[in-house]
């Protein structure tokens, strides 16, 4: 092997360590977002009726403490859902919290669930923010998934889902006030918005708790049961009811963060035999956002060696290469995936000789969005190192590629020219 040769090596290697680690911190960020602040709760209302501002926030915050009233309680819930400041904003109002906590203990049914609904978004929030709502609602929460409505009981496991994922700390507070039996007993509601809250509430719980070696085996069959259940749910609802997105869309989700990591219960997972058909179906859906949360699971569970098998499912490969050529979201997130299956040298050959690969991104490198030319570009790294084709097969399926990279080597963004730089020598 020549110096150049050598060289060029060393710089694949490069690029996909950076893969890894730039795939590994989209899926901390996305794990985040969605564990957070796609959890908020939002009013059914078209539009607001005041405006949204730090001092009205401030000024009906005050308010509460006086005046229990259902107007301010949803006021301040929509407020909370439209950013942290004003979740700080109500925080720093002294007495705020525990006026909010008055309406929560109170006997006033709507008061008492708008108050829930308050604390959902609180716990969208900071840590400290979270914090503060775990010492002052959790138990009260937790005994109304006891003896509650089954609207206060959705709520409630809502609310305390979003605690659980803040942090390992936060679960292991809500873990010692009887989080996780409280929990489990309404995977058995007869109501599913209560189920589906309950199932968020724990995949949440289980990974935050993930790295915790105490009950290490004990968490990890609360995972494999909680798959389980999600994984017939899923299969069940998309064969009778597959517009039912208020149910799929959760269901997706939980089963995505419990494939987050740990290759035990992806392995798990694929072993299932519903999962190729369910994921099947997920990225069939005339749900675009469906589609999008669907291919962050895939991400999640070929990003691990114990998950690539599911590739052989018939169609599902070719399925997530064409979602390439889509737009926005979906196009990234495809992008994602299939970076994540090059890294398997069986994969990578059928990405560039049985799925069009290389045609797919030399369409997709004229975009002028950047993310998508540096997916693009990594994708292209990955297959080169990785598809154990001769070299001069690798050069005739790729160049059409090679015209667009030339072009490319001069862009802005000095990543692009690097990955640019590395291409044309491998190729060359």
């Amino acid at each position: 092997m020549d110096k150049l040769e050598t060289d060029s090596q060393n710089k694949i290697e490069e690029i996909r360590a950076q893969h890894r680690l730039e795939t590994n911190e989209r899926r901390k960020q996305k794990i985040h977002d969605l564990l957070t602040i796609k959890r908020k709760w939002t009013s059914d209302e078209s539009e607001t009726v005041v405006e949204i501002t730090q001092e009205r926030v401030a000024e009906f915050s005050k308010q509460l403490k006086k005046h229990k009233k259902l107007e301010i309680l949803k006021y301040l819930s929509e407020a909370f859902s439209h950013g942290e400041k004003y979740i700080n904003t109500f925080l720093s109002v002294d007495g705020a919290l525990y006026s909010l906590i008055g309406c929560l203990i109170g006997k006033d049914v709507n008061l008492k669930l708008a108050s829930v609904v308050c604390l959902i978004n609180l716990g969208t929030g900071s840590h400290k923010s979270t914090s503060s709502c775990i010492k002052t609602a959790a138990v009260y929460l937790l005994v109304y998934l006891g003896n509650g409505s089954y609207e206060l009981q959705e709520l409630c496991v809502w609310a305390l889902g979003n605690f659980a994922a803040d942090c390992e700390k936060c679960s292991e507070i809500l873990n010692k006030q009887g989080f996780v039996p409280a929990v489990k007993k309404l995977l058995n509601s007869p109501n599913e918005k209560v189920q589906y809250s309950a199932y968020f509430a724990l995949a949440c719980y289980t990974h935050t708790r993930r790295n915790n070696t105490d009950g290490k085996n004990d968490l990890n069959l609360m995972s494999v049961e909680i798959m389980d259940i999600i994984l017939r749910q899923l299969s069940n609802c998309l064969q009778t009811q597959p517009d039912t997105i208020t149910v799929i869309t959760p269901l997706v989700r939980a089963l995505a963060n419990l494939c987050s990591g740990e290759e035990n219960i992806i392995h798990h997972c694929v072993s299932k035999p519903e999962i190729g058909l369910v994921l099947s179906s997920l990225l069939q859906s005339r749900y675009s956002h469906v589609i999008k949360e669907s291919l962050w699971l895939i991400a999640n569970i070929v990003g691990c060696n114990e998950g690539v098998s599911i590739l052989q499912y018939p169609g599902l490969l070719q399925r997530v290469a064409d979602l390439s050529e889509n737009i926005g979201a979906i196009s990234l997130q495809s992008l994602v995936c299939l970076c994540n299956m090059a890294i398997s040298k069986q994969f990578s050959k059928v990405l560039v000789c049985e799925m069009s690969i290389f045609t797919k991104v030399s369409r997709l490198l004229q975009r002028p969005d950047v993310e998508t030319i540096k997916g693009c570009l990594t994708l292209l790294a990955l297959l080169l190192e990785n598809g154990d084709l001769p070299k001069d097969e690798v050069i005739s399926l790729s160049k059409f590629c090679l015209v667009a990279i030339e072009v490319l080597k001069g862009h802005e963004d000095v990543d692009i020219r690097n990955l640019c730089n590395v291409l044309i020598e491998k190729l060359n």
